[in-house]
Protein backbone atom coordinates (compact mmCIF):
# COMPACT_ATOMS: atom_id res chain seq x y z
CA UNK A 1 0.00 0.00 0.00
CA UNK A 2 1.39 3.34 -0.65
CA UNK A 3 1.74 5.93 2.11
CA UNK A 4 1.55 9.52 1.47
CA UNK A 5 2.98 11.64 4.62
CA UNK A 6 1.23 14.87 5.94
CA UNK A 7 3.56 16.83 4.88
CA UNK A 8 2.69 15.75 0.92
CA UNK A 9 -0.94 15.68 1.30
CA UNK A 10 -0.45 19.32 2.57
CA UNK A 11 1.46 19.89 -0.26
CA UNK A 12 -0.47 18.43 -2.75
CA UNK A 13 -3.31 20.35 -1.66
CA UNK A 14 -1.55 23.60 -1.41
CA UNK A 15 -1.06 23.07 -5.60
CA UNK A 16 -4.43 22.03 -5.88
CA UNK A 17 -5.81 24.95 -4.22
CA UNK A 18 -3.63 27.23 -6.17
CA UNK A 19 -4.28 26.14 -9.75
CA UNK A 20 -6.75 23.87 -10.24
CA UNK A 21 -9.78 23.88 -7.79
CA UNK A 22 -10.94 21.88 -4.73
CA UNK A 23 -12.27 18.51 -7.38
CA UNK A 24 -8.72 17.83 -9.04
CA UNK A 25 -6.12 15.44 -7.64
CA UNK A 26 -3.07 13.77 -8.06
CA UNK A 27 -2.20 11.75 -10.50
CA UNK A 28 0.90 9.06 -10.58
CA UNK A 29 1.98 7.54 -13.60
CA UNK A 30 5.11 5.29 -14.88
CA UNK A 31 6.72 7.93 -17.44
CA UNK A 32 9.71 6.81 -19.59
CA UNK A 33 11.57 3.93 -18.96
CA UNK A 34 14.89 2.30 -19.60
CA UNK A 35 17.05 -0.26 -18.97
CA UNK A 36 16.54 1.02 -14.69
CA UNK A 37 12.86 0.80 -15.42
CA UNK A 38 10.01 3.35 -15.38
CA UNK A 39 10.65 6.73 -13.33
CA UNK A 40 7.36 8.15 -11.48
CA UNK A 41 5.57 11.29 -12.70
CA UNK A 42 3.23 13.51 -11.09
CA UNK A 43 0.60 15.59 -12.42
CA UNK A 44 -3.02 17.30 -11.61
CA UNK A 45 -6.03 16.24 -13.05
CA UNK A 46 -9.46 16.44 -12.78
CA UNK A 47 -10.59 12.49 -12.77
CA UNK A 48 -8.77 9.53 -13.29
CA UNK A 49 -8.19 8.12 -16.48
CA UNK A 50 -9.23 4.36 -17.76
CA UNK A 51 -7.69 1.82 -15.71
CA UNK A 52 -6.14 3.90 -12.82
CA UNK A 53 -6.88 3.31 -9.25
CA UNK A 54 -8.45 6.05 -7.23
CA UNK A 55 -7.13 6.43 -3.55
CA UNK A 56 -7.77 9.08 -0.74
CA UNK A 57 -5.74 10.18 1.37
CA UNK A 58 -6.98 12.67 4.11
CA UNK A 59 -9.49 14.08 1.48
CA UNK A 60 -6.66 14.47 -1.47
CA UNK A 61 -7.58 12.12 -4.23
CA UNK A 62 -4.73 10.71 -5.90
CA UNK A 63 -4.97 8.26 -9.30
CA UNK A 64 -2.65 5.86 -9.65
CA UNK A 65 -1.86 4.18 -12.84
CA UNK A 66 -1.56 0.80 -13.29
CA UNK A 67 2.12 0.79 -13.97
CA UNK A 68 2.87 3.02 -11.00
CA UNK A 69 0.10 1.31 -8.46
CA UNK A 70 2.35 -1.75 -9.20
CA UNK A 71 5.93 0.03 -8.61
CA UNK A 72 4.37 2.01 -5.60
CA UNK A 73 3.31 -0.56 -2.90
CA UNK A 74 5.42 -0.33 0.18
CA UNK A 75 6.44 3.04 -1.23
CA UNK A 76 6.21 6.57 0.48
CA UNK A 77 5.58 9.67 -0.42
CA UNK A 78 6.93 12.67 1.44
CA UNK A 79 7.73 16.28 1.10
CA UNK A 80 10.24 18.28 1.80
CA UNK A 81 10.94 22.65 1.25
CA UNK A 82 14.88 21.33 0.39
CA UNK A 83 14.13 18.73 -1.96
CA UNK A 84 10.80 18.49 -3.28
CA UNK A 85 8.45 15.26 -3.43
CA UNK A 86 10.35 12.09 -2.47
CA UNK A 87 9.21 8.15 -3.31
CA UNK A 88 11.26 6.02 -0.80
CA UNK A 89 10.79 2.61 -0.80
CA UNK A 90 10.18 1.11 -4.37
CA UNK A 91 11.99 -1.83 -5.58
CA UNK A 92 15.20 -1.47 -7.06
CA UNK A 93 15.61 -2.45 -10.39
CA UNK A 94 19.14 -3.91 -11.70
CA UNK A 95 20.48 -1.22 -14.11
CA UNK A 96 22.15 -2.16 -17.47
CA UNK A 97 25.54 -0.28 -18.40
Amino acid sequence: MLTVTDNAVERFKKMLQENSGENCGIRIFAAGGGCCGPSMAMDMAEKAESGDETIDVSGLKIFLDIEAGKLLGGATIDYSDQQGFIITGMPRASCCG
